[in-house]
């Protein structure tokens, strides 16, 4: 296991073989830092990743795999308190050709939950910092909310949604009218 000294490993993936690589990352507190600001973050105490890289045959592309650990707190999304989190979680992915990328979106590969996540890889390199920074975005909790914060039901019936359109005519009752006339 490879354990560099920097955060952003750049990979040339020319160079990735069906021999697997294993690095181990930890991020410096200049990256918890820029990471704080891009995700929008209270707090980042830690960032960490072990990563593997290979080439597989089967998909034929480039699978990066590995586990995410982090310790941050998130903003509450009710009263923007902070909200501790513990990331720990394992992923694969599949970086794939641009043109590879295409076709699975259009047999909408991303929808089948057997299927691996995959990605278009449009540079000649990967970067495993990023690939974990990226990663972590996806496991934190999407909506975090302060143990018992439930947003209040005077505030929630106060809210009217579409309010500007009430009364106004549907614009596809034009189009209803004619179907019904042929």
């Amino acid at each position: 296991m490879v354990k560099p000294a920097n955060f952003n490993i750049l990979i040339a993936s020319a160079d990735v073989t069906t021999d697997e690589r294993t690095y181990q990352l930890t991020a410096p507190e200049s990256v918890l830092k820029s990471v704080i600001e891009r995700l929008s973050l209270i707090s980042l105490a830690s960032l960490s990743a072990d990563i593997s890289i290979v080439y597989d045959r089967t998909f034929k592309a480039i699978k990066v795999s590995g586990r995410v650990r982090a310790e941050l707190e998130q903003p509450c999304v009710v009263t923007l308190e902070p909200v501790p989190e513990t990331v720990d979680d394992s992923f694969d992915l599949l970086l794939v050709s641009p043109e590879q990328a295409e076709q699975y979106d259009n047999d909408e590969l991303y929808l089948d939950p057997t299927y691996p996540d995959y990605d278009s890889l449009d540079t000649d390199h990967i970067d495993l910092g990023e690939v974990a920074i990226q990663t972590l975005s996806i496991l934190m909790a999407e909506y975090p909310r302060k143990d018992g914060v439930e947003l209040q039901e005077d505030i929630a019936n106060g809210l009217e949604v579409n309010k500007d359109l009430a009364g106004k005519p549907n614009p596809f009752a034009a189009l209803s009218k004619l179907r019904d006339e042929s």
